[in-house]
């Protein structure tokens, strides 16, 4: 099993996923976000995102709003990152967020 690790995650948050408001995956594009957690995307908006390169994870609109998000970015990184990680110490994504979850 092979094991990508992600440095800068992107958030389109609702529906900033979706082709018509492509300009913001552009901005996070030129950010150097290389994977995309978005709330709704449409067939372009997914296009675009693999034009460049990165790929997108569609939660639904609804489901993305802000603390939903927050909790499956944490889950993600919790779950996965122990597997796909050597050295911890050396990648850039190590920060420390304080999200008061209700």
């Amino acid at each position: 099993m092979s094991c990508v690790v992600f440095s800068r995650v992107g958030l389109p948050w609702g529906g900033l996923g979706l082709f018509v408001n492509v300009a913001y995956q552009q901005f996070l594009f030129e950010h150097g976000c290389d994977v995309f957690i978005a709330g709704e995307s449409d067939n372009m908006g997914f296009r675009f995102a693999e034009e460049c390169g990165i790929p997108m994870i569609e939660t639904s609109h609804e489901v993305n709003k802000k603390r939903k998000l927050i909790l499956l970015v944490f889950f993600i990184l919790t779950t996965y990152r122990p597997k796909c990680c050597q050295n911890p110490e050396k990648q850039s994504y190590r920060r420390t967020y304080d999200y008061k979850l209700k």
